[in-house]
């Protein structure tokens, strides 16, 4: 199925240039039949094949998981009203949540889909740190996984300078347990976007980023993770 018109693509490279809410206003129509509604229709497509691929998935609507265009002006130096991108996470808690979800986000400029776990508060990293310390030849084998390789690359994320001093040895093999987040990315080109198949491409990347997915999922669902403790030494 085709979602989108070449008309996405144009609309927000003439939002770009005219990032206030009276053009908004004057070119709501377009906004809706080139980019808002379309944007539903995939999203709601890809929450059902997601369904498929785990069906333990809390059931969730497009408005769960979708962000507002609308830009949180009030504390930021850049005070353009509006995005000029679309994107919705994909996650159990939904949208505004720190658990670990897909990420699908799209625009004139840059597009790409991923997943992980973006912000993370100090307590959730340090789950998810105990997490990889505790069950680490099963993160090794995932993030070194042929396909997860082929298709995202490495994790990536900001880094602290310092660990826990019961991480350090660890770390030596995994410096990825530095690291303040966990997330992975591909990009997609302007003709995948408008082809036939972005569905079914948006589903082969989810695919592939489930298995660590679930492994992130795991540190906010079990307190104790002594029953995988396979040190990677």
């Amino acid at each position: 199925m085709i979602y989108f018109t070449p008309d996405f693509f144009d609309f927000f490279q003439q939002l770009s240039q005219n990032n206030n809410k009276a053009w908004m206003d004057a070119h709501k129509k377009i906004f809706e039949e080139a980019v808002k509604f379309p944007f539903r229709r995939l999203v709601s497509d890809f929450l059902e094949k997601l369904y498929e691929l785990e069906p333990t998935f809390p059931t969730q609507k497009p408005e769960h998981c979708i962000f507002r265009i609308n830009r949180d002006i009030r504390f930021s130096s850049n005070k353009e009203p509006y995005k000029t991108h679309v994107a919705a996470y994909f996650c159990r808690g939904g949208k505004k949540s720190e658990r670990p979800g897909f990420y699908i986000h799209l625009s004139a400029q840059d597009s790409f889909v991923g997943g992980g776990c973006y912000e993370l508060s100090s307590s959730n990293l340090k789950k998810i740190r105990q997490q990889i310390y505790s069950c680490s030849q099963e993160f090794m084998a995932l993030v070194n996984e042929p396909s997860f390789l082929n298709t995202f690359g490495e994790i990536q994320g900001t880094k602290n300078k310092v660990l826990p001093k019961e991480y350090k040895k660890v770390a030596q093999q995994i410096p990825l347990l530095y690291n303040k987040q966990y997330y992975f990315l591909v990009s997609l080109s302007k003709e995948q976007i408008l082809g036939q198949n972005l569905l079914e491409l948006l589903t082969s990347y989810y695919r592939i980023a489930l298995p660590i997915l679930k492994f992130f999922e795991n540190a906010f669902l079990i307190e104790d993770c002594s029953s995988c403790s396979d040190f990677y030494l």
